[in-house]
C-alpha cells in the first residue's frame, strides 16, 4: 500500500493537512520521509501552475494519489444537491475543474463537502435525488477527463448529509460507473461509531482511497483507534490503493508525519 502525504499551497490552520506551505515542498518532504505519494488540497484548481509540480513529481518519484476538493467547496459554498438549479450547475462546473486537474495527474478527486448540506426540515429524498442527478453528470465528466471520483462519508459534527457508508454505497451502485468509488476515513468512522471492519468489507470492490487519522485528527498512534486491526482488514480484502495521512500537523509538520508513518509501519510489520 502506497503512503500518501497531504499537502497544500495554503490551508486554514485547523485543516488536517500536514504540509501547508507549498506543494513542491510537500513533494520533497514526502520523498525525504519515505512517502510514495501526495494528496493535493486546493481551493481553486484552475489556477494551479502544474508545470513545476510535474517536474518535482518526476524528479522525486512521487505520484499524486488524490486531490481534495473540500477547500473549494467550503470557501465558495458549492452544493451538488442545492434546490437551486443554477447553484447545482455552478457546483458541477467547479467540480469539473478538479477532475481536469486529476486527469492531468491520472488521479482521483475526493467528493465530500461538494455534495452540499441538508437543511433542517428539508426533504432528504429530494436532496438525494438532486445529488444523484449531479453525480451522474460528474461521472460523465470524470470519464471525459480520465479522472475518478471518490465519495467520502463524513461525520455528523461537520456535515448533515450522506454520512452513512451503506447509503453512500447505495448511491455509488445506483450510478454504476467505474469512474465513481468510495473512500473511508478512520476519523469519520470512529466519530460515527461504525464497525470499521464491516464498513471496509462492505466497500471492498469500490474502496479506492483510505485516510488514516485518530478521531481527534492527530497522527495515528496518538489515540485509541486500533490501526493494526484496520490495516489487517484492508489486507484481507487485498486493498492496494493509497493510505492517505490526513491529520493536523502537530507538534509540527515533520514530527507529525514521522510519528504517523513509523507507527503505521510498525502496525503493518506486526500483521
Amino acid at each position: 500500500m502506497l503512503y500518501s502525504l497531504c499537502v497544500a499551497d495554503w490551508a486554514p490552520e485547523i485543516n488536517p493537512v500536514i504540509i501547508k506551505d507549498g506543494i513542491i515542498k510537500g513533494i520533497e518532504t514526502a520523498k525525504s520521509l519515505g512517502f510514495g505519494g501526495i494528496e493535493i488540497h486546493i481551493k481553486e484548481p484552475a489556477l494551479l501552475n502544474c508545470g513545476p509540480i510535474e517536474e518535482a513529481l518526476e524528479l522525486n518519484g512521487i505520484t499524486v494519489t488524490s486531490i481534495a476538493s473540500g477547500l473549494g467547496a467550503e470557501a465558495f459554498h458549492y452544493s451538488l444537491s442545492s434546490p437551486d438549479k443554477s447553484e447545482r450547475e455552478k457546483a458541477i462546473r467547479a467540480y469539473e475543474e478538479y477532475l481536469i486537474l486529476a486527469g492531468r495527474f491520472s488521479s482521483k478527486v475526493i467528493l465530500g463537502y461538494f455534495k452540499g448540506d441538508l437543511p433542517p426540515g428539508a426533504s432528504r429524498d429530494q436532496y438525494k435525488k438532486r445529488l444523484m442527478e449531479s453525480l451522474l453528470i460528474c461521472a460523465e465528466n470524470a470519464g471525459k477527463h480520465g479522472a475518478t471520483i471518490i465519495i467520502e462519508p463524513l461525520n455528523r459534527y461537520i456535515d448533515t448529509f450522506l454520512m452513512d457508508t451503506t447509503e453512500t454505497m447505495d448511491i455509488i451502485e445506483t450510478i454504476g460507473s467505474d469512474r465513481v468509488g468510495i473512500m473511508l476515513d478512520t476519523c469519520h468512522m470512529a466519530l460515527e461509531g461504525y464497525d470499521m471492519e464491516s464498513d471496509i468489507r462492505m466497500c471492498a470492490e469500490k474502496l479506492l482511497h483510505f485516510h488514516l487519522s485518530e478521531a481527534d485528527r492527530f497522527y495515528p498512534g496518538h489515540g485509541g483507534i486500533d490501526f493494526k486491526h484496520v490495516l489487517k482488514c484492508l489486507k484481507s480484502i487485498d486493498y492496494t490503493n493509497a493510505l492517505g495521512f490526513e491529520y493536523r500537523p502537530l507538534p509540527n509538520p515533520i514530527q507529525s508525519a514521522q510519528k504517523g508513518l513509523s507507527y503505521i509501519d510498525r502496525c503493518l510489520a506486526a500483521i
